[in-house]
């Protein structure tokens, strides 16, 4: 995210590229937020609303507050390349898949940890896909497709962990301490996990970081 605003930077004074690059990742959220809602509905006010749900909830509040737009960003990338991958499910049109597989690679390159959340995501496009009977050879393209694009365009930070496996191993950085303070909020399990549904309970909250405007 740095090195992008930096890039940025050398055309403009540095205080309004990163403006200019915060508003362009609110503007991705929109835009994902609007090809997801595309794909439910054509009625342009129910596809209005759900847009600005994707941009105004606690989850983009929280991490936009706390200063991680990179997390943001993966965010919005994720969600338009989820927008395309239903429109691929939908119309197996190649244009789709292949925005589809790019934008999912460039939102793990922002934030690797969206590689969890895209397994909940696409294993409802590779759902509705085999459910449309969709055969074996076009199933294994799409995964081909979609793993290519995955690894070429984070080869960085994959051949950084190839060659230096010890950094996969949180044990030795992370203490019980730690993710006491870093959970997510919830006095019991059922509610740390209705926090994660709902896209809120970002422990930085806790702390009084920033304004709650929930309270």
């Amino acid at each position: 995210m740095t090195k992008i605003i930096k890039i940025i930077s050398l055309f403009y004074f540095y205080d309004f590229g990163e403006k200019l690059f915060i508003a362009a990742v609110i503007f991705l959220i929109l835009l994902g937020g609007k090809k997801i809602a595309g794909y439910l509905s054509q009625n342009r006010w129910i596809i209005f609303v759900a847009s600005l749900f994707f941009l105004f909830n606690p989850f983009v509040y929280s991490r936009i507050m706390y200063g991680q737009i990179g997390i943001v960003g993966a965010f919005g990338l994720l969600c338009l390349a989820f927008g395309y991958g239903l429109s691929y499910a939908k119309d197996r049109n190649n244009s789709d898949l292949y925005k589809f597989a790019i934008l999912t690679g460039l939102s793990f390159q922002f934030s690797p940890h969206f590689i969890f959340l895209s397994i909940v995501l696409y294993s409802v496009i590779f759902g509705i896909l085999l459910w449309k009977k969709i055969t074996k050879r076009q199933f294994l393209k799409v995964i081909l497709v979609l793993l290519f694009f995955v690894i070429i365009l984070n080869i960085n930070w994959i051949l950084g962990y190839i060659a230096k496996p010890s950094q996969l191993n949180f044990n030795q950085n992370f203490q019980t301490n730690d993710l006491v303070a870093f959970k997510t909020s919830g006095k019991t399990g059922a509610q740390a996990l209705g926090n994660v549904l709902m896209m809120s309970g970002f422990w930085a909250k806790e702390k009084g970081i920033y304004m709650d405007l929930t309270g």
